[in-house]
């Protein structure tokens, strides 16, 4: 078994300390990156939502634009059949 020397134990675990305050510093920064990544999805969420039922809205509003489209279409059948009759006459 070979062991190797690290010059930091010499310092009475200065190295080690040192690194568990940068890990320490990394974990930090990385739970700030979480928070703020969570904050952006809840954000994106509710953007979606708002325009799920904005689709959904356009959605109705078309389905009943062609259902009265249709129905006017009708109407118009009927009137240009009776104009149709009444310029027989």
């Amino acid at each position: 078994m070979i062991w190797m020397f690290d010059p930091a134990e010499r310092l009475g675990g200065m190295g080690h300390a040192n690194e568990l305050k940068a890990l320490q510093n990394a974990n930090a920064a990385l739970e700030e990156e979480v928070a703020r990544l969570r904050g952006l999805l809840a954000a994106r969420e509710n953007d979606l939502q708002i325009e799920q039922a904005a689709q959904r809205t356009l959605t109705d509003k078309q389905k009943a634009l062609m259902e009265e489209n249709a129905r006017l279409k009708e109407e118009l059948a009927v009137l240009q059949r009776l104009a149709a009759k009444t310029r027989k006459r």
